[in-house]
This record gives C-alpha cells, sequence and structure tokens, in this order.
C-alpha cells in the first residue's frame, strides 16, 4: 500500500498518493474510510515531526560547522509554527469550529453525512493512537530509523559518485 501511494505520489500533480493510499488501505483492511485517512495522516505528522526535530538540530549546527546562515532563527520559528499547526489539527473542537462554516456553505447535503462520519471517525480513531502509547513511540522510532536509512543511502549514493561528503553533512542537509 505504500509503495502504491510512492508510486502514485510520483506521477500525480499535487502528490496525491497520500489519498490514494488512504483509499487502498481502507480497500484492503475493510477499515473505516476515517480511520485509514487516520493512519496515513499519522504517518505523514510522523514524519513531519521527526523532520522538525531534525530541522531545530541541523540548522543551528549546519550554521555552526558549515555556513553561517543569518536566517535560521527565522526558519527555526517557521519550524515551530508548523509543529503548533500539526498540534491544532489533532484538536476535534477547533478543527469542527475552524470547517463548519465552509461544510455548512460547500458540501452538497448528500455528501454531509458522508464527510461527517469520516471526520468522526478519523478523530475517533486518533484516540486510540493517544492511549497506545507505546504503540505511537515504536511508530516515532520507526520513521526515525526510516531517515536514518534515507541518510546512509544518500551518503553510499555520493560515496559512490566519489563525492566528498560525510554522513554529517548529508544529514544536516537532506
Amino acid at each position: 500500500v505504500w509503495t502504491i501511494g510512492f508510486f502514485a505520489s510520483a506521477v500525480t500533480p499535487g502528490k496525491l498518493g497520500d489519498a490514494v493510499r488512504a483509499l487502498y488501505l481502507h480497500r484492503e483492511t475493510g477499515r473505516d474510510l476515517g480511520e485509514s485517512v487516520l493512519a496515513v495522516f499519522v504517518d505523514r505528522l510522523l514524519d513531519l515531526l521527526v523532520i522538525l526535530v531534525m530541522t531545530f538540530v541541523s540548522l543551528p549546527l549546519f550554521s555552526h560547522l558549515f555556513l553561517r546562515l543569518p536566517y535560521h532563527w527565522p526558519l527555526l520559528a517557521v519550524a515551530l509554527a508548523l509543529l503548533a499547526l500539526c498540534l491544532f489539527a489533532l484538536r476535534r473542537g477547533p478543527v469542527r469550529a475552524l470547517l463548519a462554516p465552509a461544510y455548512r456553505a460547500f458540501v452538497p447535503e448528500r455528501f454531509k453525512e458522508g464527510l461527517a462520519h469520516g471526520f468522526h471517525g478519523f478523530y475517533d480513531a486518533l484516540a486510540t493512537y493517544r492511549r497506545d502509547r507505546r504503540r505511537s513511540l515504536a511508530a516515532l522510532a520507526l520513521t526515525f530509523a526510516y531517515w536514518l536509512i534515507v541518510f546512509g543511502l544518500v551518503r553510499a549514493l555520493a560515496w559512490a559518485m566519489e563525492l566528498p561528503v560525510g554522513y554529517a553533512y548529508v544529514a544536516l542537509t537532506l
């Protein structure tokens, strides 16, 4: 399912692969579409969280070790704002209040029930992730391990191309 989504992201505008992945996950597992969307959302959220943490670490380090970046503090502020936005998206009440006017104005009547069911299914399933912290931490560890593998692959590619690039440089710039 992940590979299908990755392929769809590569060949569609707007990177629609995550939506395709959620649809395939729904079809293959028989789970509610809201739960399938949540699984993809949590995967993307953990990926973003790991990237933001690495940004907080790598920007000052890169600025100190390789190139003085006078603007790394604004970049860190943007990363922090993205993190705050993600945390906001995890709260049903505020998101519902934010989306309610658009839902009432733009969603046709025949789609409202299904959309509301998917919305509440998403947040109901999210409660499961919040309760099972061990599983969530394991998913976070796997996401971090994935990024370490990506860094290793890029470093191996640089080595194969005989580029004088160290692992630290790859990890700080990727």
